[in-house]
């Protein structure tokens, strides 16, 4: 074909949609099968088009509309928009598809089963559960995997029923009773481990249930030859273990599961090795802990690494620590105090002293904040050497707070020595405002970081500061300083970018075609949790390298709660540790050198707003369709957890995404956000 002829032909096909376009508005035309033609040839537009004008037609004239598209068989795009709109319709949709349920054709019927499971309508399971015993198994199938995203308590028995009866309902049913969460389901899915290729989703399943007692099931596939037999069981077991936290668990691990386990934390997937550390944590396996240590270099993984290393608490790890004390970078120096202090033997403190001579400021303050800990001569000695050497206006109060609570630790009896009874309560207290849990295993962890702030207030016990922190004027500036303690504020630019991308390629498409019908003028994206801002500064730099928004049309909100890593984010101005390597060509284009490090252009700042928050309490008017909230919730308890799902749905717009880290899910808990694959990530999107 010649240009003349392609571009005649681009007319004629511009002339017909835009008859179309006229038709699907409704202006004086009952040809609804128009109407579909336009949905899915004019893509999200005709869609939205669509969906509004069949809203406001009599149901008489829709749904035998949507049952002819449905019934073309010539036409999958047809089809396609057919149940797309039996869904955007809701509970008014679901009479017609429960008759169509019935249909003669089975291939209508598969159909049906998909829309009524993304519909999520209640109403539907009892027709869904008679179909689990339809004459098709596309159709029973269709049914089960329903069945699980609608969740229903009373689908559990005939799925039951179904996984015993029919093997080749066995991995759909066992997935959907996973999805349902019913420990009913417990025995049937232990039995399924047995028979390949359906021990998969059975061990998916057992993972999202939430019982412990399946552990020593589970646990065997991790020295299994397959690969991904042992990943699906550390991710399962991974998942078990992050809903109790706060138990431990005895069991004995066979060598080859411990030798798995320990090579999974070399593994190059960033999921897995956060796995296989909190799994070696929690089953307290000592032979981990050189390959622990040697993750304390691993950004990505170094408070992970440390806590483990904590839960564990054997000495045999304070040699391999103390040898970091030559390490060249400072933030593995003082993880490696940060972790002996944690193990609080008297060896930890004879191989902190090294550390109190550090030439870097950060790591003699953490070991000045470990030797606080030891009411010896020698502690106390080298904590008033340390001391001595800190400068700045910032330090003279932590040194006198250091020095307090040096002095009152030493004391027999001392207020601020470790106690359950005091705390207990302020764990209690920290994961209901903050949404950090720290188990029976870390509580000398929390005990290490709150002690000294007790101090800083003048309060003469931990009884008076958790006191102070409920009933005080101030307690919420105590918060302030509680989470600047607890948080681990590392981060860079450029952090797994390939979700983001994704998200940019992917799913802003069709939420910028809604803001040119204006819904909105703007494309508004939240950072929550964002530390010191290079994750929303780096979202705004993709963006602007995807041209996918033009120049003003888009707001990055940042929100933390802890002012002084807020504050580093709104100068901009960030050291070389805030960065990965590798990025020269937009440290070019997006930064200018200063003394130390790099600061972010003023294009690039003025896109990014930096307000105090904190996730569980967050209240905006403003909706988002973008959030990033990475590596935030890795140690919330459920009931935060859930809570942050709940303020992360109420500010998306319909159709907006949530954006997790990695090793990050909702699978603990119930939400309306429904995970969308995208091509090599995962999200979150508000239906």
């Amino acid at each position: 074909m010649s240009p003349s002829e392609r571009a005649a032909a681009a007319e004629v096909d511009k002339q017909n949609a835009e008859r179309r376009g006229a038709q699907a508005t409704g202006a004086g035309t009952e040809d609804l099968q128009a109407l579909m033609t336009a949905f899915y040839e004019q893509g999200r537009k005709g869609r939205e088009r669509a969906i509004e004008v069949f809203s406001r037609r009599p149901d008489a004239d829709v749904y035998p509309a949507l049952e002819r598209a449905l019934r073309d068989g010539e036409n999958a795009s047809m089809r396609n928009a057919a149940m797309e709109t039996y869904v955007a319709l809701g509970g008014r949709s679901l009479p017609p598809l429960l008759t169509l349920l019935r249909d003669t054709d089975e291939e209508i019927r598969q159909f049906v089963t998909v829309v009524l499971g993304d519909l999520r309508d209640r109403s539907a399971v009892p027709d869904l559960i008679k179909a689990l015993s339809d004459t098709d198994l596309n159709v029973k199938h269709g049914a089960a995997e329903a069945l699980g995203k609608i969740r229903d308590p009373r689908a559990v028995e005939p799925l039951i029923e179904a996984l015993q009866a029919d093997m080749w309902l066995q991995f759909p049913a066992a997935a959907a009773l996973g999805d349902i969460g019913d420990s009913r389901a417990v025995p049937s899915l232990v039995a399924l481990l047995d028979t390949p290729g359906a021990n998969i989703p059975a061990i998916q399943s057992l993972g999202k249930l939430g019982d412990l007692s399946v552990l020593k099931h589970i646990v065997i596939f991790l020295q299994e030859e397959e690969q991904s037999l042992r990943e699906w069981a550390l991710e399962a077991i991974s998942g078990l273990v992050s809903r109790h936290r706060d138990k431990t668990y005895s069991i004995d691990l066979s060598q080859k599961a411990i030798d798995s386990l320990v090579a999974m934390v070399a593994s190059d997937s960033l999921k897995v090795r956060r796995n296989a550390v909190l799994l070696l944590g929690f089953f307290k396996v000592p032979a981990s802990l050189p390959a622990l240590t040697a993750l304390l270099a691993d950004r990505d993984m170094r408070e992970e690494a440390m806590e483990a290393i904590v839960r564990i608490g054997d000495e045999t790890a304070i040699e391999g620590l103390a040898a970091c004390s030559s390490h060249p970078d400072p933030l593995v120096r003082r993880a490696a105090v940060a972790a002996m202090a944690g193990i609080g033997a008297e060896r930890s403190m004879k191989a902190i002293l090294p550390f109190a001579g550090d030439a870097v400021e950060e790591v003699r303050m953490e070991a000045a904040l470990a030797l606080s800990r030891f009411s010896t001569d020698v502690a106390r000695k080298a904590l008033s050497k340390t001391l001595s050497t800190m400068t700045g206006a910032a330090r003279e109060a932590e040194q006198k707070a250091m020095s307090a609570y040096a002095a009152l630790s030493a004391a027999p009896g001392s207020p601020f020595a470790f106690d359950l009874a005091d705390v207990i309560p302020l764990r209690e207290f920290i994961s209901d405002k903050l949404g950090l849990y720290y188990d029976d295993d870390r509580l000398n962890v929390l005990h290490h970081r709150l002690a000294p702030l007790a101090a800083v207030g003048g309060f003469t016990s931990l009884t008076r500061y958790y006191q102070h922190l409920v009933n005080g004027p101030k307690g919420t500036e105590a918060l302030y300083r509680i989470a600047a303690q607890l948080t681990n504020n590392e981060t860079y630019f450029f952090r797994e970018t390939e979700q983001i991308n994704a998200v940019i390629r992917d799913v802003l498409p069709g939420l910028l075609k809604k803001l040119g019908a204006g819904q909105a003028k703007k494309l508004k994206i939240l950072s929550a949790g964002c530390s010191t801002g290079e994750e929303a500064y780096t979202m705004a730099m993709l963006l602007d390298e995807s041209g996918i928004v033009e120049k003003g049309g888009v707001e990055i909100l940042a929100t933390d709660i802890d002012p002084e890593a807020l504050d580093t984010g709104k100068k901009g101005r960030y050291s070389t540790r805030s960065f990965r390597g590798g990025e020269q060509g937009r440290l070019k284009k997006y930064f200018t050198r200063i003394d130390g490090g790099y600061a972010v252009n003023e294009a690039t700042r003025s896109t990014v707003r930096f307000q105090q928050g904190n996730i569980l309490d967050v209240v905006m008017e403003e909706a988002f369709h973008v959030i990033l909230c990475r590596n935030v919730l890795i140690y919330f308890s459920d009931a935060a957890m859930d809570r942050a799902a709940r303020n992360f749905h109420r500010m998306l717009v319909p159709g907006g995404v949530l954006l997790l880290g990695h090793s990050e899910s909702f699978c603990r808990v119930n939400t309306d956000l429904a995970p969308l694959r995208l091509e090599g990530a995962v999200v979150y999107q508000k239906q």
